[in-house]
């Protein structure tokens, strides 16, 4: 027996993770997926369905209609009357293994797992070569918590029906379920390459690979199953979510920032000549490549380790007329190999791979890699340093965003131990007060080597009295020796996609204007910590703001 569509409905949940919240049964409904009933409830259901139409009939067509009847009644949850019938097919149909097979799919709906095991090991036992006895059996298996005996099922399903992509895909999840990810990866692969045309499996693949953190892949195969229904708003849905965790809505910002790409497009510009080989780490939409490819660079190599990314910068880059001149290349930086993947060392790099908080998107170990393997040793650097800046800031604004004192009439400060480490924020004019000048606490210079962990004490002067919440931070770049960037939070004529980090204070600090305040920084290579020194007649004390 095939393990195709069934006259029962739809197969048995295959759960890839843990997790068993909201998100997954939005994405299953965004892929088409039909739970099946109370028996699986804290299971996810699977995309598939498994199963020949009832064939083995029994000796007299009125046995096999009433099966028949039997079967309509299941489908149409009706279990009281289904089962009223079996028991009247008892005598006649005990050596069936489709009568075993509807007794299990009935238990398990009424929520009877030991009549259900019962019932499904008969059917098993019965047909022998039928995978799908198999499979269904190692579906209770594991809906019983069984991992072994539900893999132990699967394989033998899977040595009657090599083929069977339903099955191979239900052993990954079991797999993935007990630690072997890289096993469960590999079922899921051999699952794609069998499913052929079949919807259902590939809509379960692409699941399967989304819960194995595979989203590239998911896409990939998520293409195959829209292109065999282009009209499936459902598909297109769960398209849509797989594209949306590949690309933080941020990058829209990004691409529309005018002063950051006017900025960069002004150094690019300065630096290209009709010779230059430019590389840019990090391709995103495409942009600064073919920046640097208008400037008339002779070849621009661009990497980017999103498959998909990469596939739509490649379209883009094409779109633009610049396909003969820009490589998209989709590998990260530091995969990159001289005479496999650049012709020759670069003349300029190029990177935009700065967070909110500077270093999180790990820029200096990625340029400094580039630097070393893949620039050219007198080669340009663009940015060529950036840097960390901060003032004391307060107001209304930042301490209702990051701490609580009396509300209507109760005191709510005890709260305040769960004051976050940092808050990400776009300031607008009015919506801070600003206490202190501009403090670069850290600058980064690109084409120096061993960027190592470091931290100091700086004196911050107080330019006014009042009470001071924490810190804001903001990126300085320094893009050539002529053009720099910053997104300052004063400049509300241009406001940058970046926004600035506030670093709240464990405490509030009241200074009088003219008076010192002692900052702590510290940096490793993917994060900065920034905490006040403070003193009073009392007891000294640093509060600590780590920022992650």
């Amino acid at each position: 027996m095939a393990i195709t569509n069934s006259a029962f409905g739809p197969a048995r949940g295959l759960d890839f993770t843990a997790a068993r919240d909201g998100r997954h049964r939005r994405a299953q409904a965004a892929a088409g997926v039909e739970p099946v009933g109370p028996c699986l409830i804290g299971a996810r259901p699977a995309p598939i369905t498994h199963g020949d139409r009832v064939n083995a009939s029994p000796s007299s067509d009125d046995i096999d209609s009433e099966f028949q009847k039997a079967v309509e009644h299941y489908q149409g949850n009706r279990f009281a009357e289904a089962t009223a019938l079996l028991d009247r097919l008892a005598p006649r149909c005990g050596g069936r293994a489709e009568y075993f097979r509807l007794r299990g799919h009935i238990a398990m709906r009424n929520r009877d797992p030991a009549a259900a095991l019962i019932a499904l090991q008969r059917a098993a036992e019965l047909a022998p070569r039928a995978a799908v006895h198999q499979f269904e059996l190692g579906e209770h298996y594991r809906m019983s918590g069984k991992p072994a005996e539900a893999m132990r099922q699967y394989r033998q399903a899977l040595a009657l029906e090599p083929g069977a992509a339903v099955v191979r895909i239900a052993l990954a999840g079991v797999l993935a379920l007990t630690g072997q990810v890289r096993a469960a990866l590999g079922e899921v692969d051999q699952a794609v390459a069998a499913a052929g045309d079949n919807l259902q499996a590939l809509l379960a693949a692409a699941l399967a690979y989304r819960d194995l953190k595979q989203a590239d892949a998911a896409i990939r195969t998520l293409r195959r199953a829209s292109a065999l229904r282009p009209d499936d708003l459902k598909i297109q849905a769960f398209l849509r979510e797989l594209y949306t965790s590949q690309v933080r809505p941020w990058h829209f910002r990004m691409m529309n920032d005018t002063a950051r790409n006017r900025a960069y497009d002004a150094a690019i510009r300065r630096a290209v000549g009709p010779t230059t080989h430019v590389l840019e780490i990090g391709t995103g939409s495409g942009l600064l490549s073919m920046m640097a490819a208008r400037a008339g660079a002779r070849l621009v190599s661009t990497c980017e380790q999103v498959e998909s990314i990469a596939e739509t910068a490649a379209e883009i880059v094409r779109r633009n007329g610049f396909g003969e001149r820009v490589k998209v290349i989709p590998k990260r930086s530091t995969q990159l190999a001289i005479g496999v993947d650049l012709p020759e060392r670069a003349d300029i790099l190029i990177s935009e791979i700065l967070s909110d908080k500077l270093l999180e998107e790990s820029v200096l170990s990625s340029t400094a890699h580039a630097r070393r393997q893949l620039l050219k040793p007198n080669g340009v650097m663009i940015p060529r340093a950036i840097a960390a800046v901060v003032r004391l800031a307060g107001g209304d604004f930042l301490r209702e965003a990051a701490m609580v004192d009396r509300i209507e009439g109760f005191d709510l400060t005890p709260f305040n131990r769960f004051v976050p480490n940092s808050i990400t924020l776009s300031m607008e004019a009015g919506q801070m007060e600003s206490y202190s000048d501009d403090v670069e606490v850290f600058r980064f210079d690109l084409m120096a080597d061993n960027h190592r962990p470091e931290e100091r004490r700086l004196p911050v002067t107080a330019r006014r009295s009042g009470t001071v919440i924490g810190l804001l931070q903001w990126l300085r770049l320094e893009l050539d020796a002529v053009e720099s960037f910053e997104n300052r939070p004063t400049d509300t004529v241009t406001p940058s996609a970046w926004r600035q980090v506030f670093y709240p204070f464990t405490q509030p600090v009241a200074l009088r204007e003219g008076e010192t305040l002692t900052l702590w920084a510290a940096h490793d290579l993917v994060s900065m910590a920034f905490a006040p020194i403070v003193e009073s007649r009392q007891h000294s004390a640093i509060s600590s703001q780590q920022g992650r």
